[in-house]
């Protein structure tokens, strides 16, 4: 399953790290219970891949958690700013593109789609909401953490 992350570059709170940990792991679990029936040649498919759009803070934090959990990880990064980009260890990094359009391609590369906004309501400018919006006109499964861990779904199946 591809899962897709938008956040910001101040990063995640704690509660909202915990809540992402503990529903990436439920998730990638239902999953793996589903493609055990499945068998994959060695190194054909990877059950779990994680993108983010590359930059420093939440980016950053969702990379870690997929290494974790042993996932691939895939960079979907936008123009370079000097200071502000994460590819570490990163399996695979794709050809830079404008935030829009890079933001655009992690919804239409996601299974599911994972928000940890800085911001509790929307915001009309900004990458993290406007990523969500994305999701939403997709209709593709989202989840939103808040700050305090809270979180919404939307689209399931």
């Amino acid at each position: 399953m591809n899962f897709g992350y938008t956040g910001t570059r101040h990063g995640m709170t704690a509660p909202q790290r915990a809540t992402l940990e503990n529903l990436l792991e439920h998730h990638a679990s239902l999953v793996t219970e589903t493609q055990q029936s499945i068998e994959y040649a060695p190194g054909v498919m990877d059950p779990h891949v994680g993108r983010h759009g590359g930059c420093v803070g939440g980016d950053e934090q969702f990379h870690h958690l997929c290494k974790k959990f042993g996932w691939r990880v895939e960079v979907l990064p936008g123009p370079t700013i000097e200071g502000k980009i994460y590819y570490a260890d990163a399996d695979y990094i794709y050809p830079p593109a404008p935030h829009m359009q890079r933001n655009k391609s992690l919804v239409a590369f996601a299974h599911w789609m994972y928000a940890a906004p800085y911001e509790r309501e929307p915001q009309e400018h900004g990458g993290t909401w406007k990523t969500i919006g994305f999701a939403r006109k997709a209709k593709r499964p989202l989840t939103i953490v808040y700050h305090d861990g809270n979180f919404t779904t939307e689209n399931t199946p």
